[in-house]
């Protein structure tokens, strides 16, 4: 118990040292010296939990992701009760967008980091396959359709990338809105077409 303790703090200044590393260069030429050297953690420790340094940032990665999926996963087990009526929907809905909110928060930093332009492509990849899955498991669930007026695949890039972009925009932010109010602000985005926003 100890040790799992002792090398989750030893996490804890690899990942700050990655972030850190990260305002400085890319991912690419990050090196697994340089790494435990800004977090002052030996070599030997590092070796003894990954072969290298991809390993470690694919470990950082799909941690994240499981946690949006846990979140989500869970939601769907309740979400099918209460199709039917449209206020517990907007609720449920709005509940796990804050759930999936709190965990963007929770890693704020480092997502930040790895979404950079000196971040991981592969990471945003991940990030918005798991959300065009969601969303269109969504449609599903709501018997709704898409609209015709546009190709499906650009009318999903559309509410992909508009996600994303806003949930990036977040992380960002040197000032952010707290988890409920940005969901709150979400959640009226996604009422808002595009010509809406002009005055």
């Amino acid at each position: 118990m100890k040790a799992d303790l002792r090398w989750s703090q030893t996490e804890g200044k690899l990942n700050r040292a990655t972030i850190q590393l990260l305002r400085q260069q890319p991912l690419a030429k990050l090196t697994v010296t340089a790494l435990t050297q800004t977090a002052k953690v030996s070599r030997k420790a590092f070796y003894l939990h990954y072969p290298d340094m991809d390993s470690f940032v694919k470990a950082q990665e799909n941690l994240i992701i499981s946690q949006f999926k846990a979140v989500i996963e869970t939601s769907h087990q309740t979400f099918k009760a209460k199709l039917n009526d449209p206020a517990l929907v907007q609720q449920q809905s709005f509940t796990v967008l804050k759930q999936v909110l709190q965990v963007v928060n929770h890693h704020r930093s480092l997502i930040g980091a790895l979404l950079s332009d000196n971040g991981d492509p592969r990471f945003k990849h991940q990030l918005n396959a798991l959300l065009n899955d969601e969303i269109s498991r969504r449609i599903k669930l709501y018997q709704a359709h898409l609209t015709s007026r546009i190709p499906r695949r650009y009318a999903m890039e559309i509410l992909v990338s508009g996600l994303s972009n806003l949930i990036v925009s977040w992380v960002n932010n040197p000032h952010p809105e707290s988890v409920d109010h940005f969901a709150q602000i979400l959640t009226t985005s996604r009422l808002i077409a595009p010509l809406d926003l002009l005055n």
